[in-house]
């Protein structure tokens, strides 16, 4: 069974990189409507495929679970892929993307496909502050967590692990918020 990657996720992988459509397009070589399509929730299997290889050579990886009786997929998401101890052993660390900012603004929005506009109407929050935290700039305490809570209500986990006495952050990323037996 080949596997489609969720539309939401495609998008959290290109604001990872922090690619536009078009070099996305250049760089997978795929046409531009294409990966369109894929990030509208209209993807074809082939298109879906290159655009999982361009993002894992890259250093992205995708989150979720299968259902292989009905293919439908839980905790669908990307993140940059992380070591399996931390710190890591030796120049493992040279490896794997860090980030200086342990949750991923920019890539909660692309989960939700808004722009920043939208998100500052919904938080009451002004976009350039919006844009202050998507890239990790000077913010308030107050603003960053109004921000992480609304993409919370909004079902979104944010995902790292890290030093924080270094200030360095793996495997950031988002993905939809699995559901427990308790929700």
């Amino acid at each position: 069974m080949a596997i489609i990657i969720p539309s939401e996720a495609l998008r959290v992988a290109r604001a990872l990189l922090n690619l536009t459509r078009s070099d996305l397009a250049e760089g997978a070589e795929l046409a531009e409507k294409t990966i369109q399509r894929a990030e509208a929730g209209l993807p074809t299997a082939r298109a879906s495929e290159r655009l999982q290889a361009f993002y894992e050579q890259r250093g992205i990886s995708f989150t979720g679970s299968v259902d292989l009786a009905t293919g439908a997929i839980t905790g669908a998401g990307a993140r940059w892929r992380s070591p399996t101890v931390l710190p890591p052993d030796g120049n493992e660390g040279d490896n794997f993307k860090t980030e200086s900012f342990g949750v991923h603004f920019r890539a909660a929005r692309a989960w939700l496909d808004k722009s920043q506009r939208f998100v500052a109407g919904e938080t009451a929050l002004t976009q350039k502050t919006i844009i202050a935290l998507e890239q990790a700039g000077d913010h308030a305490n107050s603003d960053f967590r109004r921000l992480r809570e609304y993409y919370e209500g909004k079902g979104i986990e944010f995902l790292s692990w890290g030093d924080t006495s270094r200030n360095v952050y793996y495997g950031v990323g988002v993905r939809r918020k699995q559901m427990t037996a308790i929700d």
